[in-house]
């Protein structure tokens, strides 16, 4: 091997290095700013969870009787279940970076796809905070449970509207 092929693959593994570098600090800017703007979002967190649960009660859930508003309410709950779905994500990465850290941020985000509200399951658990489990125990049984109720209901209008044009 000659010595412009050695300096050529020398040149190649300190690029590399360097934008394995650039990666690992672009992920920590990211997991930083993203701690930031959780924080500055955690106070309106209750807020927005509970006008949410006030209009799914009060709007949405009645309207789901009747036929005519029933698609509506379908599609009401769905979105209801994404609001629910986004605090659960910003709360589970506020319970995560509290308790494990940027590192424990980035194994939840980017390792095999566990997603940061498993990691902040794992992290409340292993930190024996079992009123933290249970919210996001809860949380993500709402989230999921909304979205299947919204798309029984979607389906249920459609079988309607089928039922109707068949007539």
């Amino acid at each position: 091997m000659s010595y412009k092929d050695k300096l050529t693959n020398a040149v190649g593994g300190l690029v590399g290095i360097a934008f394995f570098l650039g990666i690992l600090t672009l992920l920590a800017v990211l997991i930083k700013g993203m701690a930031w703007f959780s924080l500055m979002v955690m106070p309106w967190l209750p807020i927005i969870f509970s006008w949410t649960t006030l209009i799914c009660l009060v709007l949405i859930l009645p309207s789901a009787i009747f036929k005519k508003t029933r698609q509506f309410s379908a599609i009401g709950f769905v979105v209801a279940s994404y609001v629910y779905g986004a605090l659960l994500c910003v709360g589970s990465f506020i319970i995560t970076y509290e308790f494990w850290g940027a590192t424990g941020v980035a194994v939840g985000l980017f390792l095999f796809g566990i997603g940061i509200v498993f990691t902040s399951f794992l992290a409340a658990m292993f930190n024996a905070e079992w009123a933290i489990v249970w919210n996001i125990l809860v949380m993500v049984s709402i989230t999921y449970g909304l979205r299947l109720f919204g798309y029984w209901l979607l389906a249920k209008v459609e079988q309607q509207s089928s039922y109707i044009d068949m007539e």
